[in-house]
């Protein structure tokens, strides 16, 4: 049974209207699917509320049995239900009780919230408003949800979830096909795959992008549904479903609450770390790594660039350039002073630049060297004992140099100022782009409304 022929019996079934012949199927399928239980708890409005006063309060239950539906205390319709569907039933009477979901780890996150939100917390039905940082929810399903500040989601069953606002990357592994996320207007129904969704909460518009294997979106309005493959995406608008460029569209429709818009803009791929020695075996693909080395052949930094072409003559009010933290697994951390202090500079001549990572055109620490290291922007500090975390830079030499490069693209390079104790120190990491868990370098954009 799929998604859309069971949302069919639920409303016929609503309806008192199924033959007896779709009630034994929507019986059969609540006993067999977990999936179908919840989606079935949803529908009949077995919400929170209801479950606190199941104690005293009679309650009418509409049961998908083969005879006419009645309205019953609680504890008769209970026990009519186990005689129809007993294990089905008692997955249902525990559901709403039951955690759905883990927050598996949250890095520099804020939080309002319904929920707990400390890192390895049971996650009941609820929502979470991250104000800032990176959290990752692992549902009980075996979807997994890495969701970006600012957002807003709220938990309904280990098989959907409903995002309200922010970004939110989903991971669905076999188990969990049919994994829903609903969006204002709309819906995503995952058939194995990785996918991205953002939502603007002004606009009420929603962002889908796979990142591999196929979903499928749903317009609410009209019944228009589209099928996604990898690198394809498509805008959610309520006039109806537009396909777009998946990638390089990706955050530009996404808005934080407030009197401006705040379009978030990534590096599209043209990022690299380089290495003093040229030792390319030292560097990651994932990682943009950075070290002020004691040792001639290892010292690294890394350069990207963000392309603003699609800011036009739009006004800027305000810029913010965000890098997340992760663990290199290379070098001491002990062999590192206390704190250490990094920089972002603009790179003038972008142009020069080039990110092919091939081995006879990757570019090296001699050209890197030669660059005009150009205006410094910015730096923040970062103490030895952390590994993981979100940092941003801001300034108003960042603000004047995005309005005058709005319309072309930018080049940023970072380097880590403090050096090393002695050799074999910790090599520093922020994630780039391709990092399949964390975001790569982010510029945030506070756009003023006209």
């Amino acid at each position: 049974m799929t998604p859309d022929e069971l949302d069919i019996l639920l409303e016929r079934h609503a309806d008192d209207s199924l033959s007896a012949e779709e009630k034994q199927r929507l019986a059969d399928a609540l006993t067999e699917h977990e999936w179908v239980q919840d989606r079935y708890i949803d529908r009949m409005a077995l919400g929170a509320e209801l479950y606190q006063q199941l104690a005293d309060q009679p309650v009418s239950v509409a049961l998908p049995s083969t005879s006419t539906s009645r309205s019953l205390p609680w504890t008769t319709a209970l026990i009519t239900a186990f005689s129809t569907l007993a294990i089905a039933w008692l997955a249902l009477y525990f559901t709403r009780s039951k955690p759905i979901a883990t927050l598996v780890s949250s890095e520099h996150a804020s939080w309002e919230s319904s929920l707990p939100t400390a890192p390895d917390s049971q996650l009941t039905p609820g929502f979470l408003k991250l104000k800032s940082g990176v959290a990752t929810i692992l549902f009980r399903s075996g979807a997994e949800l890495k969701l970006e500040a600012p957002a807003h989601i709220i938990l309904e069953t280990p098989m959907r979830a409903k995002l309200l606002a922010g970004a939110v990357v989903v991971d669905v592994p076999e188990p969990a096909i049919g994994f829903t996320i609903e969006t204002p207007g709309g819906k995503a129904i995952d058939l194995g795959t990785e996918f991205a969704v953002a939502v603007d909460p002004r606009s009420q518009e929603s962002f889908f992008e796979v990142l591999s294997g196929e979903i499928e979106v749903h317009h609410d309005a009209d019944a228009e549904m589209k099928r996604l493959v990898e690198d394809e995406g498509i805008i959610l608008k309520k006039s109806g479903l537009e396909p777009i460029q998946a990638r390089k569209e990706m955050g530009k429709i996404i808005a934080s609450p407030g009197e401006d818009t705040v379009l978030r803009i990534g590096t599209a791929g043209k990022e690299l770390s380089v290495i003093s020695g040229d030792a390319r075996e030292y560097l990651h693909p994932d990682m943009l790594m950075v070290k002020n080395s004691l040792l001639r052949d290892y010292g690294r930094v890394s350069i990207f660039t963000i392309d603003l072409s699609s800011i036009g003559q739009s006004d800027i009010g305000s810029a913010a350039l965000r890098l997340n933290l992760i663990p290199s697994g290379l070098g001491l951390a002990s062999l590192l002073p206390e704190t250490n202090r990094f920089s972002i500079y603009h790179v003038p001549d972008a142009e020069q630049l080039h990110f092919d990572q091939g081995n006879e055109t990757f570019l090296t620490w001699t050209e890197v060297d030669s660059l005009d290291k150009g205006t410094h922007l910015g730096s923040f500090t970062i103490s030895r004992g952390q590994q993981r975390g979100s940092f941003t830079i801001q300034s108003e030499t960042l603000d004047r140099l995005v309005r005058e490069y709005r319309g072309s693209e930018i080049a940023f390079l970072l380097t880590r100022d403090t050096q090393e104790t002695r050799g074999s120190g910790l090599v520093h990491a922020f994630a780039a782009s391709t990092h399949p868990t964390v975001s790569g370098p982010t510029l945030e954009l506070q756009m003023l409304d006209d």
